[in-house]
């Protein structure tokens, strides 16, 4: 008697990815969806906004460290990018 092998192809691995995937977005959002209220989310999208006063989003502005050349350039008296904003900007958006 000759044994059968039976090879899956590539498919059943992609679906029980994409199962997996939803699996987990699906926890993911259970256990997290208290913690987007209203006020949060509307903070969350205001860091994708472009912001005129500094010429980009907030988020990639958090994100920018800065640089020696830039900070003697511009101090944070000119530009208004000042630690202690940032700081209380990134507070009152975790709160």
């Amino acid at each position: 008697m000759a044994a059968m092998i039976s090879a899956r192809g590539p498919a059943a691995e992609v679906e029980r990815v994409a199962h997996a995937r939803a699996e987990a977005q699906r926890e993911t959002y259970d256990r997290l969806a208290h913690e987007f209220a209203d006020k949060r989310c509307a903070a969350l999208d205001g860091l994708l906004a472009t912001d005129p006063e500094i010429g980009m989003t907030r988020l990639r502005w958090l994100a920018t460290g800065r640089s020696s050349a830039s900070w003697s350039a511009n101090p944070p008296s000119r530009t208004g990018r000042s630690r202690r904003w940032r700081t209380s900007w990134v507070r009152r958006w975790a709160s």
